[in-house]
């Protein structure tokens, strides 16, 4: 798809998130919504996958490491 990925999810998403799909990472680029569905539509530049269905996974909250070392 022009290197482009698109994906849904029912969490809210916003640019600039981290998103893995299969094992490439980048960040998620444009967010729209579904609202038949009632689904958030993510787009991520994804330059070396061919068409196909995959798993992906996105970071919507990161934590530093440090920040969790002392609070």
């Amino acid at each position: 798809m022009n290197g482009v990925a698109h994906f849904a999810s029912s969490e809210a998403l916003t640019s600039g998130l981290s998103v893995k799909i299969g094992e490439t990472k980048n960040l998620v680029r444009d967010v729209g919504k579904d609202l038949e569905q009632n689904k958030f539509i993510g787009a991520a530049l994804m330059p070396n996958m061919t068409d196909g269905v995959y798993k992906a996974s996105i970071a919507v909250e990161q934590i530093p490491p440090l920040y969790a070392l002392f609070n």
